[in-house]
């Protein structure tokens, strides 16, 4: 009973991981850095970058569209530590693709980032796979 769970739990964490940083890298990814432009529209109302354990950074930036107000959110996920560092938006010539420096900096970082993330967690519900079919029960009895 607590393989299943540890597969459902890492399983759903590593689903997590996917929905929720997955888009942002693949939209980085294809885009090519060199026909990228200031996004002078845009003004940054967050940027907020915290340290986790000292090994994993996450920052959470919000560009607002001066005349429109609209926001629109960037989180990342990166390995190290960061900060002081100037944020502002960048976009495409024909404004069709937003991000921001931070994200187009730190690319290869998030990628590998996300990477290993997904295997360590796909791993521990693998292991959990594992013990389900091998039959192992960490729970004791005692007593009988």
């Amino acid at each position: 009973m607590k393989a299943l769970l540890a597969v459902l739990f890492f399983g759903a964490i590593g689903v997590f991981f996917i929905w929720f940083m997955g888009p942002s890298v693949w939209k980085d990814f294809n885009t090519d850095e060199s026909k990228l432009v200031p996004a002078l529209e845009y003004r940054v109302s967050k940027a907020n970058c915290k340290s986790r354990v000292f090994v994993v950074t996450t920052c959470d930036v919000e560009l607002t569209h001066m005349t429109t107000n609209e926001a629109v959110d960037f989180d990342y996920l990166i390995f190290g530590r960061m900060g002081g560092e100037t944020v502002y938006g960048l976009q495409t010539a024909d404004g069709k693709t937003l991000t921001t420096n931070t994200g187009m900096d730190n690319l290869t970082n998030r990628i590998i980032s996300l990477i290993a993330f997904i295997i360590l967690v796909f791993g521990l519900a693998f292991a959990g796979i594992k013990a389900m079919f091998r039959g192992d029960d960490t729970s004791q009895n005692y007593g009988r």
